[in-house]
């Protein structure tokens, strides 16, 4: 993409991407020397009302946000690993 941007000349682009790794999308661009307008999507909330039971017992969908949460900290580890950041 940063070649792309770099060969029409592109001063500043638009960057649309899932709110959950906007910062490693961002820093990618940044390190490229690529300025870019941020517009994040998807992003993952919810209202917490406290009860005992949704404390003590593990739900499926804890499981799945922590599946995200554990894959952007590795790609991010990743991508500072390779260079990319």
């Amino acid at each position: 993409s940063a070649a792309i941007v770099k060969e029409k000349g592109f001063k500043k682009i638009l960057l649309v991407t899932s709110a959950f790794h906007m910062k490693r999308a961002q820093a990618c661009f940044h390190k490229e020397g690529i300025e870019v307008d941020t517009f994040p999507t998807d992003y993952y909330g919810s209202s917490f009302v406290f009860s005992l039971s949704k404390t003590i017992l593990p739900k499926p969908d804890a499981f799945e946000r922590w599946r995200v949460i554990l894959k952007e900290w590795f790609g991010i580890a990743a991508y500072k690993i390779a260079g990319y950041i």
